[in-house]
């Protein structure tokens, strides 16, 4: 079985956790102009700006934003919380057991 490269995994989930924590933080930030269009082309647009230095970035704002393109403005804030939040958990968990520390 081959060794998994710590840095790179490392580096690839900086990169997500970075990209969720940005795209949450411009959902919540012109959610309060409560118009889907703008929150998803800032979402994507910042997302896509912040991929330039955290390839993995792009990735998770478009997994967050897609709520919006499905579900009603309100409901897709919450929505892409709970998504946003699983997600570093999740990671967190992968991070830790690649780095052997207890849970």
């Amino acid at each position: 079985m081959r060794t998994i490269n710590k840095e790179g995994l490392q580096g690839f989930t900086f990169g997500m956790m970075d990209g969720i924590i940005t795209a949450l933080g411009i959902l919540m930030g012109l959610s309060a102009l409560e118009n889907r269009s703008v929150v998803l082309i800032g979402v994507l647009v910042a997302g896509l700006a912040d991929s330039f230095a955290n390839a993995a970035t792009i990735l998770m704002s478009v997994i967050i934003s897609l709520p919006v393109l499905i579900l009603p403005l309100r409901t897709a804030l919450w929505i892409s919380w709970i998504i946003g939040t699983f997600s570093l958990v999740v990671l967190g968990i992968i991070v830790a057991d690649v780095r052997k520390m207890e849970r």
